[in-house]
């Protein structure tokens, strides 16, 4: 698009913005906000959940505007993976007419939308006013040549074509700041953050679970602090497992280790795909079956290159049976810190068996050190002895 263009698209929004009313609307994980000079109520409507021909899940949120002069519909469509959002695709979605439209012809350019290339399609209809729509990709980036997107955003208006345009040039989309809502817990050495929205649910920290691992993968030590965040009938839960040394990540590996125990239990349908969680590289596993759908993520939140290879020392594995909504949310808010004051229950076994053996050569008897999570908090708090070798334990 010609720069004299969108510098003038960006001035005329500049003066436009002192004269319209601002409107900021909470769409789930999106604030959507635009300025039109009407008074217009709003409706929001509840999210619709659905697939694609290919399978994918999607969350569509929509937002509608009666006015006198006519309507708007805004429509938020978020997919469970990446899916395609070429040119192609983009001018053939704003050419798909509003329904109880019938066009007798169809007009599509491209258009500059909330800073982003979309494309505009005007459907001249066989009575009353003319019927505007805009689609555009606010997250959408280049994939091995293809233009790829998780976000769509339509606008749809019949207002007069002055009305349209102070919407379509002032239209923006969102997410809130992670501080406006959210949760932090804390569980043994680490601090972790989530957003799980509006829904009602209890958390219980659990650990330190000690265990060993197989000979055959080195018989270390490690330790697993889990979190579990439930409603009455769905569940999540963070397991969060640091070793006593570096081991080398594969996410290919752990794809393969996902895919096939889902299928183990019984999931028909398993599809895997590859995102960020903290902008750190991650994998997730959809499994399916008639009566339950079931998403599992994993990623080294410390994992650092060496020599070309990929190195952690923990490991975070997000399971949950939420709807994809609060699942993605859940994803896209997660963090975890290591809280530096803290300390592990290896490095406190390791600082025991030193003073119980330096006590020894000192022929001093010396009483181990009683380290207690931090338990200021509301949620459940649960001691493990550590044992012998322990399955960690999975959601579900």
């Amino acid at each position: 698009m010609d720069l004299k263009i969108i510098l003038a698209l960006a001035l005329s929004a500049l003066f436009m913005t002192a004269a319209l009313a601002y409107e900021s609307v909470d769409l789930g994980p999106y604030q959507v906000s635009f300025e039109l000079d009407l008074d217009c109520p709003i409706e929001v409507a509840e999210p619709v959940y659905g697939k694609t021909y290919a399978g994918i899940d999607y969350v569509d949120r929509s937002i509608a505007l009666s006015c006198d002069e006519g309507w708007a519909k805004i429509n938020v469509t978020a997919y469970q993976s990446p899916v395609q959002a070429g040119d192609v695709v983009t001018a053939s979605m704003s050419r798909k007419s509003p329904p109880g439209i019938g066009s007798i012809s169809i007009e599509t350019r491209e258009q500059l939308i909330d800073r982003h290339s979309g494309f505009f399609t005007t459907f001249v209809p066989v009575t009353g006013n003319d019927v505007y729509q805009v689609v555009y990709w606010p997250d959408r980036y280049i994939l091995s040549g293809e233009c790829m997107g998780q976000v769509s955003c339509k606008v749809a208006s019949n207002l007069p074509w002055s009305k349209t345009r102070a919407l379509f040039e002032t239209f923006h989309v969102g997410q809130p700041s992670p501080e406006s809502s959210g949760e932090t817990v804390n569980a043994g050495p680490y601090q972790v953050s989530f957003d799980l929205g509006e829904i009602d649910y209890s958390v219980a920290v659990e650990g330190p679970i000690v265990g060993t691992t197989p000979k055959r993968a080195g018989g270390e030590g490690y330790e697993t602090y889990k979190v579990t965040l439930k409603s009455d009938s769905k569940a999540a839960s963070i397991e969060i497992t640091s070793y006593e040394s570096p081991k080398q990540v594969s996410l290919e590996g752990e794809k393969l280790v996902i895919e096939s125990s889902l299928k183990a239990e019984g999931f028909s349908s398993v599809r895997v795909t590859d995102r960020n969680i903290n902008d750190i590289p991650a994998v997730l596993v959809t499994g399916e079956k008639p009566e339950r759908v079931i998403y599992k993520a994993t990623y080294w939140p410390d994992q650092s290159q060496q020599n070309c290879e990929t190195f952690g020392m923990t490991v975070c594995k997000i399971n949950s049976d939420y709807k994809w909504a609060e699942t993605q949310r859940l994803l896209d808010s997660f963090q975890v810190t290591w809280i530096e004051s803290a300390k592990s229950a290896i490095e406190i076994d390791n600082e025991i068996e030193t003073g119980i053996e330096t006590g020894i050569e000192s022929g001093i008897e010396t009483e181990p050190e009683v380290v207690t999570l931090d338990a200021t908090r509301t949620e459940t708090v649960v001691e493990i002895e550590p044992g012998p070798e322990t399955e960690q334990d999975t959601l579900g």
